[in-house]
């Protein structure tokens, strides 16, 4: 059975100057959206140390107060978010949002053509002018 979700990306930016953090995840972009009618603030969509992509929630500043945290308990929520926020970034231009096979070794896989090519957004170019102008 397919849950359905409420997802509504309200803001999104992309990271410019990609750096791997200490465990080598790269935020690609950070981005707003309100999900079942809860809205978070400051998610971010990751590309993995193993070149897959990832979101994460808005990470909450407190490290002294262990009872408050925000986290994706159900899959197939964190499933629909991250293909909300992809479908966004690449609908601005981003180009880091693909996930790239790699082999045992951390090697990048042999690439099959024409299948880690993010296919155009009908409204990618009207958002691009919207965004630029």
């Amino acid at each position: 059975m397919t849950k359905e979700h409420s997802i509504s990306i309200t803001g999104l930016s992309q990271v410019r100057r990609l750096k791997p953090g200490a465990t080598g995840n790269i935020p690609i972009a950070y981005f707003d959206c309100t999900v079942n009618g809860i809205e978070l603030i400051g998610c971010v969509l990751v590309r993995t140390e193993r070149r897959g992509i990832a979101v994460w929630p808005p990470k909450i500043p407190s490290s002294e107060d262990i009872r408050r945290g925000v986290g994706f308990s159900d899959n197939s929520l964190r499933a629909a978010i991250q293909k909300a926020a992809r479908d966004v970034y690449r609908s601005m231009g981003g180009q880091h949002a693909e996930w790239e096979p790699r082999e045992d070794d951390g090697t990048a896989a042999a690439a099959v053509p024409g299948t880690n090519e993010a296919a155009p957004s009908e409204d990618s170019e009207g958002l691009r002018r919207f965004v630029v102008a």
